[in-house]
Order: structure tokens, then C-alpha cells, then sequence
């Protein structure tokens, strides 16, 4: 006790009060030393992640490159890229259906893409452009017949970009995808002319046949819209409970359009295909097609009262343009393989052929009347997902695929 009441009773302060006392003198030292660093500006890591925090305080380094390399034109040309080659002109000069004919080998193979291409399309009347849609969500512009080349490149879409249209003059383009946006784009000038934005993805889109102000944009679960250019507003909503809306295409002069769409419920294949009133709104039928599978793609015939439709249960099947649009039950174009793809078809200028793709990568060409199989052969090394055929040249098709590339044949 003696001891204890000793040491109590020193000068000298407890260890613990001498702790305290040196502790600030400890935290003003580190706060001097750490003013003393050199800040590091932070440098942006392509391809890394970006907080919250960072998108909400400015842009950054990677959305200002973005901005900058968003739309390329890399026409170099003599003249308009839309200006007609020499090839195509002299076949226009006779005034009559192009001859068409099974195409027999592979004149080119166009590379540009880094992922699987969705659609093709050939710019209306004459074809001197080719439009390709990818899953990199890039929109590309070919020059097919003088250099060969992708001519322009279009990277607004934020998601894969799942269908493509041309404007009646070919000086606009539409495109759609899973950004929930539909651009309209101004092909010389690459300047982006509209973006019309959506609740839900954008899955096809069509042009009105002769009111190139309005087109229609299908979506993924709600149906339908139709959108004028000039408003910048939906002029009428095509309501209905059905699926993603796979394709669009008007028939009989722009009166009516057939939606075909993935239907995955129970008791629902009738409304598979659908035929609309485009003026109304109003179902004209839903018991167009009644089988167990869904429709990827439709198409009207150029020369008949006709439409077309890839169905999932590996054939094309045909139906009548008018009242009840019956089902031809005797002719059915059978022997590739869909196997819930989005595969696409097309139907030659004269209307003789039906060609389409196949979940093996190969073509298949069918005669229209007999809809015997013509030719089939390997064309790309996973499944191809469309075929177009030039609207003027009849025996040139292009053909796009899975793996990214895009194919020429003559």
C-alpha cells in the first residue's frame, strides 16, 4: 500500500495522460506530410467502370470520346454516295423486271462489324447502298459497287440495334434497338436528325408505303405505335396483349399491316399474326395463322396478292392479302431450320424466288411457285441471320450472319 500510495502520489503524469497530449501533436504531422504529396490527377482506365458520383459530376473522359467518334461518313467519292453506279444505271435504262437467277459463288465478303449482324436492307428502287444493323450497336453503310467499302458508320444506339429501314428518298434512316430509342438519321451528313424514345425496346420498324412522315415502331410487350416525323409525336397506339413484335409490313396499298410476334403463353397462337386497320386501329383478324409456333419475319410478294412468313417450325408459309387471309395450307417452303432465331427472308424482284437463311450457316433458295428447293449451300460459319435480294441486279444477293460478317453473291 505504501508503494501504491507512493507512485499515486510522483510528479510524474500517467503514461496514458502523455498519450493524449503527443496524440495531436502525431495528427498535425501526418496532416502536413500528406499537403506535402503532389495530387495525381485520376486518369480514366478504357473500359472501366464509372460510379454514380462521376456520371452525376460531369462527363467523362470515356463519354467524351464517345461524342466524338458517335457518327463517321468516310465518302471520299467524287459526287453524292447516293448517286447511281455505272452498273446499276444501265440495268435501270431498260424499263423491265431484272432477270433473276440463283446466285453461284461469293464475290465478297465485307468485314466491320465486331459482333453478330441482325438485318440487312438494300436502299429502296436501286440499291446503290447496303445498311447493315449489328449487335455492337453500330449502324453501317456500304458502297458495295465502286469501292467496296463501309462508307459510313453511325454509333448513337447505346444497345444492339435490331432492325433498319430506308426512307422513300434514301437520304434518311431509321433505326431501332434495345436502348428503347428509334434514331432518324441523315445519311451524307451523318447528323442525327431525331431520336424518338420509347418505354420499352424497339424491335422492328416500318415506313408508311406513301406517307413517309409516319412509321410504325413495334415493341417488346405493349404492341404497336405510330409516330409522325413532323410532330415529333404518336399519332395512334395499335394496343394489344401479345409478345415482342418480330416484324412489320404493310399490305394493299398502306390500308392495313401484318404484325407477327414471339407469342410464349399458353392459348395465345392467335395472335401469332395479326392484321391491323392502319386508319381505325382496329384487329381485322387474329386467326390468320393458328399453329403452335411463332413468326420471326413477314414479307409481301412483289408481283401477287400474297404474304410471307418464317415460322419457327423451320418453313415459310403463305397467305392471302385479303379477306379472311387464308392460309395455303398445299404450298409451304420447307428444309431450312429456324430454331428460335430471328431469321429473315426475301423475295425476288420478278417474285420467282424465296431465299432465306438457316440456323446452320447455310441458304436455301425455293421456287415460288412450285416451292421446290432450287439450290442450298454453305455460306457462313454460324447461323445466318438474313438475306437480301438487290432490287435491281436480281441475281446479286447479300446475306449477313452471327459471326459479324456480311456476303456478297453473284
Amino acid at each position: 500500500m505504501d508503494a501504491l500510495q507512493a507512485a499515486y502520489a510522483s510528479d510524474e503524469e500517467p503514461p496514458t495522460k502523455r498519450r493524449k497530449l503527443l496524440q495531436p501533436e502525431t495528427q498535425n504531422l501526418n496532416t502536413t506530410f500528406k499537403n506535402q504529396i503532389p495530387k495525381v490527377p485520376k486518369q480514366t482506365v478504357p473500359g472501366r467502370y464509372i460510379s454514380r458520383r462521376e456520371r452525376t459530376s460531369g462527363p467523362s473522359q470515356d463519354s467524351k470520346l464517345l461524342n466524338e467518334r458517335r457518327n463517321e461518313i468516310w465518302w471520299e467519292g467524287p459526287g453524292s454516295m447516293l448517286d447511281l453506279p455505272s452498273r446499276i444505271s444501265e440495268a435501270k435504262q431498260t424499263n423491265e423486271l431484272p432477270e433473276c437467277r440463283v446466285p453461284s459463288h461469293r464475290t465478297t465478303r465485307l468485314v466491320g462489324h465486331s459482333a453478330g449482324v441482325n438485318r440487312l436492307q438494300w436502299s429502296n428502287q436501286s440499291g446503290q447502298l447496303l445498311a447493315s444493323c449489328s449487335m455492337d450497336h453500330t449502324v453501317a453503310i456500304w458502297d458495295i459497287f465502286r469501292t467496296g467499302k463501309c462508307v459510313a458508320r453511325f454509333s448513337e444506339h447505346t444497345g444492339c440495334v435490331k432492325d433498319i429501314q430506308w426512307s422513300d428518298d434514301n437520304h434518311r434512316l431509321l433505326s431501332c434497338g434495345f436502348d428503347k430509342t428509334v434514331k432518324l438519321t441523315d445519311i451524307e451528313s451523318g447528323a442525327s436528325i431525331d431520336t424518338f424514345k420509347h418505354k420499352e425496346f424497339i424491335t422492328s420498324i416500318k415506313f408508311h408505303p406513301w406517307q413517309q412522315s409516319l412509321f410504325l415502331a413495334g415493341g417488346y410487350k405493349s404492341g404497336v405505335v405510330c409516330w409522325d416525323v413532323r410532330s415529333h409525336s404518336v399519332v395512334t397506339e395499335f394496343k394489344g396483349l401479345f409478345g415482342q413484335v418480330q416484324s412489320l409490313e404493310f399490305i394493299n396499298k398502306g390500308k392495313q399491316f401484318v404484325s407477327c410476334t414471339d407469342i410464349t403463353k399458353r392459348n395465345s397462337t392467335d395472335k401469332a399474326i395479326m392484321v391491323w386497320d392502319f386508319d381505325s386501329a382496329v384487329i381485322l383478324s387474329n386467326q390468320v395463322y393458328q399453329e403452335a409456333y411463332p413468326c420471326t419475319c413477314v414479307k409481301v410478294h412483289p408481283q401477287s396478292s400474297h404474304f410471307l412468313a418464317q415460322s419457327n417450325g423451320g418453313y415459310i408459309a403463305i397467305f392471302s392479302c385479303n379477306k379472311p387471309y387464308k392460309l395455303n395450307k398445299r404450298k409451304r417452303y420447307e428444309g431450312h431450320q429456324v430454331s428460335g432465331y430471328h431469321i429473315g427472308f426475301d423475295i425476288s424482284p420478278d417474285g420467282s424466288l424465296v431465299g432465306t437463311g438457316s440456323a446452320t450457316g447455310e441458304i436455301f433458295f425455293y421456287n415460288y411457285y412450285s416451292s421446290k428447293i432450287i439450290k442450298k449451300f454453305g455460306a457462313h460459319s454460324r447461323v445466318c441471320m438474313d438475306l437480301q435480294f438487290h432490287p435491281v441486279l436480281g441475281s446479286t444477293v447479300a446475306s449477313c450472319s452471327w459471326d459479324g460478317g456480311i456476303c456478297l453473291w453473284e
